[in-house]
């Protein structure tokens, strides 16, 4: 199953993925005429449109990440290569004991 990574959080749809991104690009601004306008941005099938109380509006694309987030899978894999690494420890001290008795 696809997943994508936004700001620390993986959604498992490519929709849910851009209204996560779209929840945050809101707010107000100064053009270059010192005018204030605000902004605020909606899913538009596979599209962000940005859209300012000045009728400016900006359509993109994004490139959504794939989730890169450490799950259940990976962590037991990497705590199996720690678990050996500690019993070979061991096993290690355990015959240099024998050998110098």
């Amino acid at each position: 199953m696809e997943s994508y990574q936004v700001d620390g959080v993986c959604y498992y749809s490519r929709p849910s993925a851009l209204s996560a991104m779209a929840s945050t690009m809101f707010g107000s601004g100064v053009d270059s005429s010192s005018r204030v306008y605000q902004f605020s941005t909606v899913v538009s099938g596979d599209s962000l449109v940005t859209t300012t109380s000045l009728g400016q509006s900006v359509e993109v694309s994004p490139v959504l990440q794939p989730c890169q987030l450490v799950d259940w899978q990976d962590a037991a894999l990497m705590s199996s290569g720690v678990v050996v690494a500690i019993i070979s420890a061991l096993a290690v001290t355990v015959l240099r004991r024998g050998v110098h008795e």
